[in-house]
């Protein structure tokens, strides 16, 4: 079962999936953010690298 803070993360990368379509430049910033969010949740020890690894993937399907 997914965390919360997970989908978070999966909804913003949805998101910026979704933008990137629309506009590219918005998009590309808004993916580099969502991105970095994972990143620094598995760095600061708050989630396993899967955790976020599997929102990604969910987030491109879901997008």
């Amino acid at each position: 079962m997914l965390r919360s803070q997970v989908i978070i993360q999966l909804v913003a990368f949805s998101l910026a999936l979704a933008v990137l379509l629309r506009h590219r430049k918005i998009g590309l910033g808004m993916l580099l953010l969502a991105n970095l969010t994972g990143i620094s949740r598995v760095y600061v020890g708050h989630h396993y690298p899967f955790d976020v690894l599997g929102s990604v993937i969910v987030g491109m399907l879901v997008s």
